[in-house]
């Protein structure tokens, strides 16, 4: 009898053979269409992160997105939350990515599809909707209590500041704003002539 546990319907023999698996977290994309793999490299605070180029059969094919940035098509295999190879051996050429500056990226991009959907950020202003980031960063929870991540998340946060983020969160909070008038409707500040 063997030893190797038989493997799942959606997992390859040869992933379920190994030894060695390596599972990636699911994290929001800036558009919210599809969701980003986040790889955390063991033993370090840094991170690669795929975004979905298409479905196949038998998996997904996903690709660097810094990889992307620079020109070049690093792709890989996924099953499920699964990479089926090594995520750090694939031949990137881009530079890992710290798990802070990833962590908070991603926490933005959140932010921002919230402010797009909710209708309660129609009377907040850019700063406001800052602060209240700033807020939710720093009563986040994250895994394990990592108040080291917690500083490096909120210095990130700061670091990029309001000043950077100012216009993005303006074009967000100008999503609720109908700026059309017609015949059957005419908006307050454009009813008086």
């Amino acid at each position: 009898m063997s030893e190797i546990p038989a493997p799942s319907p959606q997992v390859p023999a040869q992933v379920a053979a190994s030894s060695s698996r390596f599972f990636g977290k699911r994290e929001v994309s800036k558009h919210g269409k599809r969701d980003v793999l986040v790889y955390s490299i063991p033993e370090t605070r840094m991170v690669y992160s795929f975004s979905h180029l298409r479905t196949n059969k038998s998996h997904d094919v996903y690709r660097c997105i810094r990889c992307q940035a620079q020109g070049s098509y690093v792709k890989i295999r996924v099953v499920g939350d699964e990479f089926l190879e090594d995520p750090c051996s694939i031949g990137h050429i881009c530079l890992t990515r710290n798990i802070a500056r990833e962590t908070d990226t991603r926490k933005f991009y959140e932010d921002m599809q919230n402010v797009r959907k909710d209708e309660n950020y129609v009377s907040m202003r850019t700063k406001q909707v800052w602060y209240k980031g700033l807020r939710e960063r720093n009563e986040c929870d994250l895994p394990g209590g990592d108040q080291v991540l917690r500083k490096e998340l909120l210095a990130e946060y700061y670091q990029r500041g309001f000043k950077k983020r100012k216009r993005q969160i303006a074009r967000n909070l100008a999503k609720h704003k109908d700026k059309r008038a017609n015949m059957g409707f005419v908006p307050s500040r454009k009813n008086s002539i």
